[in-house]
């Protein structure tokens, strides 16, 4: 069982009585433990005649100071105290199972009733509306767009909308703001509505998951024939618990506003199609990934072929199934080729096809341009395909058909061809190494995935859902990730980016203790923004003692292995290299053994 607890400044109760500041729900805790205090003077424990006792290092006490790097035991529940970062005490993320008090991981029987709260009601919905409330209405003009448009930025939302219902009548947009909206969404949601009795002004709240995007909605219906109802799309943290807010907000809309909604629809600009993401991938907000989602939705009609630009890791498979999930091709199905993975040899039958019989133990082969029939062939890593497959690949394109090896006759092919590349191709068409006529062929439309160092405003959405995603692989209870861990995530280089984001996760959710939170002392070295210390470019070239800068080198390292052995200095020795005597004396020697 795995326990944790951070102690702000003042005094707090440890026990097993529901009471207490740290609830620890453990045989041999009693109800009235021990108090601990955090003031100017340092931190002390204080036993309040518990029957199994108070420990610090194996010691009893009544009462007594403890330091960081010491451990605390009451009972058989034992604490390592760490000295924190404030930034490292506070979680910017939280887990989705959180318990609202609790140290321990207490059993489900003895915390039935409680323990089911989630973070997902918080009352900063509350806070929410308050904060949006001043910009539903504004010298007494309506300001609807403006008010959906702030909802769903402060939910993290794709987008909103009002939508009218009437009796018999097709649903009417009265205000939108976001990535887009389309009628069938709507009419998706007034089909799952239409036909409930309401009698005045009353309220329902659902959750729809339409072909396209997932929607979460709150109906009212009005005296007479006329009903509303506020939509908000797309994925978005905590997506599940948003409808008690959504209910809230269209009580006031109705309140406020529900005169001049007729004056507001004359506004609105006509709903966007919506575009169709696919399995796991998490749409961004960003600046760059709206201007992306922006290129993509011009993009869906028609067979152009798109090459896909960007560094090693963005996500350029995810916006190739994009464009063939929102396309007319979706029923059809989506064909992925890596150029590099397949040797040269074999790339032309693995694209064109191969008769059987041409060489002994050859079996026919269709080939990925015939699998693809009716959808899109996406062909990764173009930019590397053999110059001798290329000339072939032309031909191909220009009269859409394939000759499969060994074939007396061409094959007609149906397919929309999606290309991508981390590679600079303009160079390659420089020196030769591919071909200009297929560039031109394939780029009938470029677009560039942005990377990570530039949608930055998405990494805490990517963490979050990457979070969920692997505590529930391995099944391990996280309570979140701190603000300090947050924000060197946020502010790492990501050379390998959103990939690399993914699996730095997914470490840190291994080496994470059960009912821990994910801190910045479990961050990789070169994830970790460089401390304060840390010599500059401009300042070695100004400075060139190498006795200073090895001290100051030698500072970082001990801090670093202090952090990662959470505290433990025999582990930290360890790690360095040294004696714990020799440790305890550079400690002491850099003023760190505080």
């Amino acid at each position: 069982m795995a326990f944790s607890a951070t102690v702000a400044p003042g005094k707090r109760t440890i026990g097993s009585s529901r009471s207490s500041d740290i609830y620890i729900s453990v045989a041999g805790i009693s109800r009235h433990h021990a108090v601990i205090e955090l003031g100017a003077d340092g931190l002390f424990v204080e036993d309040q005649g518990s029957k199994n006792g108070t420990f610090v290092n194996g010691a009893r006490l009544s009462r007594g100071a403890v330091r960081a790097g010491d451990w605390v035991q009451f009972g058989p529940a034992a604490f390592l105290v760490e000295a924190l970062d404030p930034r490292d005490a506070q979680l910017a993320i939280e887990g989705r199972s959180t318990l609202p008090v609790c140290a321990s991981l207490a059993d489900q029987t003895e915390t039935e009733g409680w323990s089911r709260r989630r973070f997902d009601e918080s009352p900063r919905w509350m806070e929410l509306v308050n904060r949006l409330l001043p910009s539903l209405i504004e010298d007494g003009t309506c300001r609807l767009p403006e008010f959906l448009a702030e909802l769903a930025k402060g939910l993290g939302a794709a987008a909103a909308a009002l939508v009218e219902i009437g009796t018999g009548t097709e649903p009417v947009v009265v205000a939108a703001w976001g990535e887009a909206i389309a009628d069938a969404e709507i009419a998706q949601v007034a089909r799952a509505i239409q036909g409930r009795k309401f009698g005045g002004i009353s309220h329902a709240t659902g959750a729809v998951t339409s072909d396209a995007l997932p929607l979460v909605w709150a109906t009212a219906a009005l005296p007479g024939e006329k009903s509303f109802v506020l939509v908000v799309v797309g994925e978005f943290p905590h997506r599940s618990a948003t409808g008690p807010l959504l209910e809230i907000v269209l009580r006031t809309i109705l309140r406020v506003t529900g005169r001049v909604s007729v004056r507001v629809r004359q506004t609105v600009p006509p709903v966007q199609r919506s575009l169709v993401f696919p399995d796991a991938h998490v749409p961004g907000h960003s600046r760059a990934m709206l201007a992306l989602y922006s290129q993509l939705r011009e993009l869906v009609r028609g067979d152009i072929p798109v090459l896909i630009t960007g560094e090693t890791g963005v996500g350029k498979e995810h916006v190739a199934r994009t464009l063939h999930a929102s396309s007319h091709r979706a029923a059809g199905p989506f064909v992925a080729v890596n150029c590099t993975a397949i040797p040269s040899e074999l790339l032309e039958a693995e694209l064109f096809g191969i008769e059987a019989g041409v060489a002994t133990g050859v079996r026919e082969r269709e080939g990925k341009f015939r699998l693809a029939a009716g959808g899109v062939l996406f062909l990764d890593e173009i930019g590397d395909m053999p110059s001798s497959l290329q000339g072939k690949l032309l031909r191909a394109l220009e009269a859409m058909e394939v000759h499969p090896v060994g074939a007396k006759a061409p094959v007609r092919i149906d397919v929309r061809l999606l290309t991508a590349t981390n590679s600079d191709l303009t160079r390659r068409l420089k020196d030769g190494s591919f071909r200009r006529d297929l560039y031109y062929r394939i780029a009938g439309c470029t677009v560039r995935v942005p990377p990570l160092r530039d949608r930055r405003d998405d990494v805490s959405a990517l963490v979050e859902h990457f979070l969920e995603e692997f505590t529930a692989e391995v099944d391990k209870r996280i309570t979140g990730v701190t603000v300090k861990a947050l924000q060197a995530l946020v502010a790492a280089p990501w050379p390998g980016n959103v990939r690399e984001l993914a699996h730095e996760v997914r470490r840190l959710v291994t080496v994470c203790p059960a009912g821990s939170a994910l801190d910045s002392s479990m961050l990789l070295p070169e994830i970790l923004a460089p401390s304060p210390d840390e010599p500059s470019d401009d300042s070695l070239s100004a400075d060139l003692n190498l006795e200073r800068h090895a001290a100051t080198l030698e500072k970082r390292l001990l801090r670093l292995a202090l952090a990662r052995s959470r505290g433990n200095r025999t582990k930290a020795a360890r790690m360095l290299g040294l004696s714990r005597p020799g440790l305890l004396a550079k400690l002491r020697r850099h003023s760190l053994d505080e």
